[in-house]
């Protein structure tokens, strides 16, 4: 069926790199790198340090690490249409 959506759709298997990196089925992270990629509004160099603050001190540093990890696979392996 043929829609008149005009946006960019992104695919990515978020859950997959979620249990890849943090080691559970949390795909949040993943899902925050491939809207970045999407939308070209904020750097993601911004968002990953923004994930590190806010994750430090708060989870273990391979907690931290696995997050930063899954930010940056969500917006290198999401694959957009439009």
């Amino acid at each position: 069926e043929v829609t008149k959506f005009k946006g960019k759709l992104g695919v990515v298997n978020a859950t997959k790199v979620a249990l890849d990196e943090i080691k559970r089925n949390i795909p949040s992270t993943v899902m925050v790198g491939s809207v970045v990629k999407l939308t070209d509004i904020v750097p993601l160099s911004t968002i990953k340090s923004k994930v590190e603050n806010e994750f430090s001190g708060k989870f273990s540093e391979e907690v931290v690490k696995g997050n930063l990890n899954a930010v940056e696979r969500g917006f290198q392996e999401v694959q957009i249409d439009g």
